[in-house]
């Protein structure tokens, strides 16, 4: 009797799936280990890199902000100018053409599913110029 004759007949095939998916799943919890204990290491790399500050010996106190000037009536309008420039500048470097912004208003950020979901979609977009 040899090896070869415990693996003959619907006996054998069962006793092969049986050795064949104990294999699998030996390897699938290997790399699990594997991955749990790069977690842990990278975990005590992290909290060991991080500086702790030190403690203050007596407790100061905070300093008074210094008085700011009050913005000029004209400034808000003036950065809104600037901002409207710039945007358009930035517009016909991409466009490759001469562009005009008429205005800006901000963009009301919406959810879309998440940020995994977000960054897909704005990398499908990439080289759709």
């Amino acid at each position: 009797m040899n090896v070869s004759s415990h693996f003959v007949g619907p006996a054998g095939g069962i006793l092969m799936s049986l050795i064949a998916f104990s294999v699998v799943f030996l390897v699938i919890a290997g790399l699990m280990l594997i991955m749990m204990a790069t977690k842990m290491v990278a975990g005590a790399v992290d909290g060991r890199s991080k500086p702790v500050p030190p403690s203050p010996s007596k407790p100061q106190s905070p300093a008074a902000p210094a008085p700011s000037a009050a913005p000029a009536p004209g400034a808000k309008a003036q950065d809104d100018l600037e901002l409207v420039a710039v945007v358009t500048a930035a517009v016909a470097a991409c466009a490759g053409r001469p562009v005009s912004v008429r205005s800006v208003r901000p963009l009301q950020a919406r959810s879309f599913g998440g940020a995994w979901r977000a960054m897909a979609r704005v990398e499908g977009m990439e080289g759709l110029e």
